[in-house]
């Protein structure tokens, strides 16, 4: 037990038990684990996780909850600071994730979903050593320009995954400058941005998602044709030339582009 690295506490239905408040029960028995440095939570129902704030070495935290108290996940991240991977249910937090900011000095992966005003994601910018971004589920149009925009000032991301909401001309402009990114997922309901993406120079994975009826096949040859180090090109809905990308990935120089169409 003492060599515990790794602990995963799921709720596989919704929970009918005596016991008060489980999951702070199991987190107090674990909390002098010197080694516990990974921890996933899964839930289904409102419960209690006061007692993750406990455990002290913690590395990455899985929080897949309905709700946890905004208070609890900041101690939590306060007394792990070595976190270096975030990963929150959707909505979990309702608000002022902007809060973890300051206790959150070493985190370099954060994946979550909340909406939120512009004004909340661009907090987030101030984290000095994220390098992988993830959002998912519903959030307001247009409301990632100014965390785009400072994150690209810092050029330091090389992972963002956008999975929800379609991206805008103007959010897509502040996007194209985060040249150290090498990752990117995002929606697009126009095909106006699409080809911009070609300026993202040391891009190696592009997964788009496209709700349009337009082929889309011109607006992905300047990707093809700017990216040097493109290596996975996956198109989920989007209407396409199979013909015309494959001809243009046999004209590449370098590593040959492998097409993924969904």
């Amino acid at each position: 037990m003492l060599r515990l690295e790794h602990l995963v506490v799921k709720q596989e239905s919704m929970l009918v038990t005596p016991i008060q408040k489980p999951f702070d029960q199991i987190l107090t028995a674990v909390r002098h684990l010197p080694k516990l440095r990974r921890l996933e939570i899964r839930a289904r129902d409102d419960s209690s996780f006061e007692r993750v704030s406990q455990l002290c070495h913690l590395e990455e935290l899985q929080i897949l909850v309905p709700k946890i108290s905004l208070p609890t996940l900041v101690k939590c991240c306060r007394s792990s600071g070595n976190l270096r991977s975030l990963h929150l249910g959707y909505a979990c937090i309702q608000k002022n994730l902007s809060h973890i900011v300051p206790h959150c000095k070493n985190l370099e992966v954060l994946k979550f979903g909340m909406p939120a005003n512009s004004s909340e994601y661009l907090q987030l910018a101030r984290l000095p050593k994220l390098r992988e971004l993830s959002y998912f589920g519903i959030r307001r149009s247009g409301s990632f320009e100014p965390l785009l925009s400072a994150l690209a000032a810092k050029s330091q991301l090389t992972h963002l995954s956008i999975d929800g909401g379609s991206l805008t001309m103007q959010e897509t402009c502040q996007l194209v400058r985060i040249q150290s990114l090498r990752h990117f997922k995002g929606f697009y309901s126009t095909t106006d941005c699409v080809e911009m993406l070609g300026c993202l120079a040391n891009l190696e994975e592009l997964r788009l998602s496209i709700f349009c009826p337009t082929d889309i096949s011109n607006n992905l040859l300047p990707i093809i044709a700017k990216c040097k180090d493109l290596k996975l090109l996956q198109i989920a809905g989007g209407n396409v030339n199979t013909k015309s990308l494959n001809d243009a990935i046999s004209l590449r120089k370098s590593e040959p582009v492998v097409l993924v169409l969904k």
